[in-house]
């Protein structure tokens, strides 16, 4: 059977069979993987805040998760406070390797003066938590005023943002 320019038909293809299998999914980020360094701490309106950028140090894509969560630690290690998000957490953030990504966190009304100097800051990721290198309140100058005793300290972040 000849059908056009003499060209033979050739086999038909499902379309399901040509259909690329789905891709192997990066595995989350973990403290191993990452370089979390603060910015310089900067306060205003009675918040204290700095930027934080994260590094992909290592070899192979990793994921982090869909918002950026800060827990406040004391010198023991207890932690004191974690930021919470007002959207719902769905999806994650690629990071590839040699690539970064930032994001800012507040804290506020700090009003407990019996808490154990210095804090320090923890980036809380798939199970386990990375210290903030470079950001911690070593002194009560650090602390941020307590503007609404009897008020709950508080501590936010941005959303991830890439290039940081």
């Amino acid at each position: 059977m000849v059908v056009g320019c003499g060209t033979a038909p050739g086999p038909t293809v499902s379309p399901s069979l040509a259909t690329p299998s789905a891709p192997t999914a990066a595995a989350a980020c973990g403290s191993t993987d990452l370089d979390v360094t603060g910015g310089q701490p900067s306060g205003g309106a009675g918040r204290r805040g700095a930027e934080v950028t994260l590094v992909n140090r290592s070899g192979r894509a990793c994921t982090l998760p869909a918002h950026p969560t800060v827990a406040i630690a004391d010198a023991g290690g207890n932690r004191l406070l974690e930021s919470a998000t007002d959207s719902p957490a769905t999806g994650t953030q690629l990071l590839k390797p040699g690539t970064s990504v930032s994001f800012v966190v507040e804290y506020s009304n700090w009003c407990d003066e019996s808490v154990r100097l210095p804090l320090y800051f923890l980036l809380l990721l798939d199970g386990e938590a990375a210290q903030i290198a470079e950001l911690s309140a070593a002194t009560r100058d650090d602390l941020p005023p307590c503007n609404g005793p009897g008020q709950s300290a508080t501590v936010s972040t941005t959303e991830w943002q890439l290039g940081g």
